[in-house]
């Protein structure tokens, strides 16, 4: 491999690290149903508040998902690229090794 070529295997694989540590800290950081209901005064704002702070709760959730997936996605590109220098590597040494007699 030459220097420059590790220094972008090793970025993506920290990178995939972060993406997955972030989704983690960022899932977390949610109470779990959603952020706490106030008394709005009346139950027609009560259940209104409940609603909203529900669907808040769930695209919390879903971005927390999306970013894991990035994650994922990373980690992927990384085995991609680690398989393609794998072959890179026998397919050379195969082309270099003179075979002995006989």
């Amino acid at each position: 491999m030459s220097d420059g070529f590790q220094v972008i295997m090793t970025g993506l694989q920290q990178a995939a690290g972060v993406f997955r540590a972030e989704a983690a800290t960022f899932a977390a950081i949610m109470p779990s149903g959603g952020p706490a209901s106030v008394d709005g005064g009346s139950a027609e704002i009560n259940d209104a508040l409940s609603l909203v702070l529900g669907a808040i709760d769930g695209l919390h959730t879903q971005l927390s998902g999306v970013i894991d997936q990035h994650g994922g996605k990373l980690e992927a590109a990384y085995g991609t690229y680690r398989d393609a220098e794998d072959a890179n590597v026998t397919m050379s040494e195969a082309i270099t090794t003179v075979p002995g007699p006989g």
